[in-house]
């Protein structure tokens, strides 16, 4: 009887170290750990960059006369309507558009970005060097998006009297003046004014282009870059 006594606490005392080996598992998942989301900094646009003159400007009038036949190719030119410039250039024209918003007057744009073959089409057309760059020797500025074309409307969205039609390739169209009335003149020359003020610097022969004065920071381009 005492062995089985002794035997009954031996198998008991090891039944007993045996669960305290074991771990317990938890009756509930513990909450899930706290996770902090930090999203990426937002991309910022350089000088370089282009962007959406429209979307960029909302008070700009953008019609693209390439992206018509209405242009002295005879040709429609542009697949896209769309007006393009250098975010540096384009902050140049929104200071241009806010001192003339003052006046009561916006901004409407002929042309601004021009894919590089495309100025191969207008040298065929008109082989002038004058109005046109020749892309043998150089392309124009507007292949490197920093190049205007542009006039003044009022308020109602009406053309202001400008000395001629934009590419009326004639004496009427440079800046001489003394062939025009005086009121188209005066409003040529108040363009010119405001944009060289804001930076650009205009050409003789025609009096609705401006080239930003900082053109040499932006190379030519290619269409397949605008975003």
């Amino acid at each position: 009887m005492r062995r089985i006594a002794i035997l009954i606490v031996l198998l008991a005392l090891s039944a007993f170290l045996v669960g305290c080996g074991q771990k317990t598992e938890p009756t509930s998942l513990p909450p899930p750990a706290t996770q902090t989301y930090i999203s990426p900094p937002a991309l910022k646009i350089q000088p370089t960059d282009f962007v959406n003159l429209k979307e960029y400007i909302p008070t700009v009038e953008v019609e693209l006369i390439y992206f018509t036949e209405n242009n002295f190719t005879k040709q429609k030119l542009y697949d896209n309507p769309t007006a393009y410039l250098r975010k540096g250039t384009a902050d140049k024209l929104k200071k241009v558009a806010e001192e003339v918003a003052e006046r009561g007057y916006r901004l409407k744009i002929w042309d601004a970005y021009r894919p590089p073959r495309i100025q191969f089409k207008m040298w065929e057309a008109f082989p002038d060097s004058r109005y046109v760059a020749n892309p043998h020797k150089g392309f124009s500025f507007h292949s490197r998006g920093c190049a205007i074309d542009l006039t003044l409307v009022n308020s109602n969205g009406i053309a202001l009297d400008m000395p001629s039609a934009f590419d009326e390739f004639s004496l009427k169209a440079n800046r001489d003046y003394s062939d025009v009335s005086p009121i188209q003149s005066a409003n040529a020359r108040y363009l010119e004014e405001v944009m060289v003020k804001q930076g650009f610097r205009s050409i003789q022969t025609e009096w609705w282009h401006f080239v930003d004065a900082d053109e040499e920071n932006y190379d030519v381009a290619q269409d397949d870059v605008l975003p």
